[in-house]
């Protein structure tokens, strides 16, 4: 299944990089969704920090791994 998401999302920002002019990309994590932190490792996004107490979906508050893919 990870395959499929990394296949998926390489195409999606390949897309976007191309031909929509996309410079970058920044993604918002729950630092307990491990999945998706090790995804964002396997293609190339850079870990920038956390954000302490940011809203979450199911919670009050929660922290956010901020990761980010600039345009080469």
């Amino acid at each position: 299944m990870q395959k499929v998401g990394n296949q998926t999302i390489q195409a999606i920002l390949g897309h976007g990089f191309s031909e929509t002019n996309l410079y970058r990309v920044e993604t918002f994590l729950s630092p307990t969704s491990i999945a998706s932190l090790r995804l964002m490792q396997i293609i190339s996004f850079q870990k920038k920090g956390r954000l302490r107490g940011r809203r979450g979906v199911d919670v009050m508050y929660e922290d956010n791994v901020v990761y980010l893919l600039v345009k080469e």
